[in-house]
């Protein structure tokens, strides 16, 4: 909430709002449509580095021991 500097809503309407935040953490709030058809539109891609987009492939989240 505050990495940024300053507070940062933990919902649509601060996660959205900010340009430096991957699209598929973006579109995990409430507004995914309109989140990947902008990102379809400028070309965004996505790196996979957060949590969130590791729990939506499915991939190891690197937290904790990561023995689960």
């Amino acid at each position: 909430m505050t990495s940024r500097g300053f507070l940062t809503p933990v919902n649509r309407y601060g996660i959205n709002r900010v340009k430096d935040v991957s699209i598929l953490r973006r579109a995990s709030f409430e507004e995914t449509v309109d989140m990947l058809y902008n990102a379809a539109i400028f070309q965004e891609s996505d790196q996979l580095t957060g949590v969130t987009e590791k729990i939506i492939f499915g991939q190891k989240v690197n937290l904790g021991t990561n023995c689960c």
